[in-house]
């Protein structure tokens, strides 16, 4: 059984061909796709999806259900 030392672990958690980068990019990417493809953010649809489920929700219960402030429930739905 070989080991590998901390610095040669650590090496490919970091810089442009580490995994966590190209878990990011593979985020944005897939983000930017659903973005487009439902026309809306997906701060918005959270929100609507959560109304569409549960009519007689308060902006507070929804924005404690979203884990987001109630401010930023307002600014999506405007």
């Amino acid at each position: 059984m070989t080991t590998q030392t901390v610095p040669t672990i650590a090496s490919g958690l970091i810089g442009n061909d580490s995994i966590l980068h190209h878990i990011k990019n593979t985020y944005h990417e897939l983000t930017a796709a659903f973005e487009r493809h439902m026309g809306m953010s997906r701060a918005r649809w959270a929100i609507l999806n959560r109304l569409s489920r549960e009519e007689n929700l308060t902006q507070a219960a929804l924005a404690q259900l979203l884990d987001v402030d109630a401010a930023a429930v307002t600014r999506q739905t405007v």
